[in-house]
């Protein structure tokens, strides 16, 4: 009984040592993470914007960036406006709640701003849109301050992945933003077509008025030049024919 309980007391002193280690080491590592990736889309900002700035946007690809992680995962717009700062979206996997986003701040075609609420600790998650010409360069920024230093730990082993998983989410962004920005392409080019034509069927129809006026007034002067004819006079007889 005595051995056994000198066992159980060198563990526990073990595990306590360990753990001061771990706590130690923890301290030693940084408190600010950050994390940052670009994907460049062929698609203005306006339309990349509404990606991420209306629960319509975020709903069009969220949920399948989350699946790589989680099969069950959904991304819900759980409060606030359906755009713009106040919108909240809930994450959810395996039964529980992963995490709740909220939009701090966004400016149109250029910033979106959220704040991701994990529980145990928060994150500043940045969207910066960069427009060159049709293209829009997304760069996507996470950065967290982690008081515990077990959490410091954690966010340096998963570091890669969480960088793979942001860049698949701004694949799915682009594989939908890109379909949408060719189809208002489309539209707006159908449109401009179309009002090419009109102008020049309005330009014809101008032209065929004036045209015909012209006739019109060169038909009424060639008649005012023309000499009247000499009018008969009834009072004298008129000469014998033989």
């Amino acid at each position: 009984m005595l051995k056994w309980l000198k066992r159980l007391v060198f563990a526990v002193f073990c595990l306590a040592l360990l753990g001061g280690a771990v706590y130690g080491g923890g301290l030693l590592l940084p408190a600010d993470a950050r994390l940052e990736s670009t994907l460049s889309v062929d698609a203005e900002a306006v339309h990349v914007f509404a990606m991420f700035d209306t629960a319509d946007g975020l709903s069009a690809w969220w949920p399948a960036a989350g699946k790589k992680g989680f099969s069950d995962f959904t991304a819900k717009h759980t409060g606030g406006p359906e755009a713009g700062p106040g919108m909240e979206f809930t994450f959810t996997g395996k039964g529980r709640t992963l995490g709740v986003q909220t939009v701090s701040s966004s400016e149109a075609g250029k910033q979106i701003v959220y704040d991701v609420d994990y529980g145990k600790f928060s994150v500043v998650r940045t969207i910066d849109l960069d427009s060159i010409g049709p293209l829009t360069n997304i760069t996507w920024t996470e950065a967290a301050t982690l008081e515990l230093p077990l959490l410091r730990y954690i966010a340096l082993v998963s570091e890669s992945r969480v960088e793979q998983e942001i860049v698949h989410a701004l694949e799915q962004v682009k594989g939908v933003a890109e379909p949408v920005a060719a189809k208002a392409r489309a539209e707006a080019e159908a449109a401009e077509e179309k009002a090419k034509a009109e102008a020049a069927a309005e330009a014809e129809a101008e032209a065929e008025k004036r045209r015909a006026e012209k006739e019109q007034e060169m038909e009424d002067w060639e008649y005012e030049q023309e000499e009247a004819p000499t009018p008969i006079d009834i009072s004298k007889p008129l000469p014998e024919t033989e």
